[in-house]
């Protein structure tokens, strides 16, 4: 009995625990991340976007063996493209949900913002899990990011999603030919 007295107030411990973090991603993580986008939109001078390949495009090859590193294209966005991300940033509801994706993240868009011609921070993207990895802000991203940087993407003229995998089955092939 005593077991499941223990059980029982182990997990009631653990949903107040979950509860309390989740509250605070909601109160804290999207205000703090969103303001720490603006801040480096507003510093940076060059903002780039890279669309390229990720280690789960090669699902044929093993762990162990090394996957090619494809890009597939590049922009840098304009003064005006880059004002408009800021006032969208801007504009952007700070509400960050508690919940985190249940997926591994496959990275195909990498942001780099540049103060003159100093990288200042990487910014990697996955538009599927929607899932940020950004070494300015490791917190949650305000949930309604996404539909901004699918809009800077598409602007900078990438493409947030693709099939990836026959993308990089078809460029290592011809790599191959060649």
């Amino acid at each position: 009995m005593m077991k499941v007295i223990s059980r029982t107030l182990a997990c009631l411990s653990l949903l107040v625990l979950n509860q309390c973090q989740t509250r605070e991603i909601h109160e804290t993580h999207g205000p703090i991340f969103r303001e720490t986008l603006v801040q480096t939109l507003r510093k940076a001078t060059t903002v780039r976007i890279e669309e390229h390949s990720s280690p789960g495009d090669f699902p044929d090859r093993k762990l162990s063996e090394s996957r090619p590193d494809i890009h597939y294209g590049n922009s840098t966005l304009s003064p005006d493209t880059r004002s408009a991300f800021l006032n969208r940033v801007e504009a952007l509801s700070p509400v960050s949900s508690g919940g985190y994706a249940m997926c591994l993240p496959e990275f195909h868009h990498t942001l780099r913002f540049y103060e003159r011609e100093k990288l200042i921070s990487t910014m990697k993207v996955c538009f599927e899990c929607e899932i940020i990895n950004w070494d300015a802000c490791r917190l949650k991203c305000p949930d309604d990011l996404f539909k901004v940087l699918d809009l800077v993407v598409t602007e900078a003229g990438l493409r947030p999603k693709r099939d990836w995998k026959a993308l990089a089955k078809g460029a290592s092939t011809s790599s191959q030919e060649h």
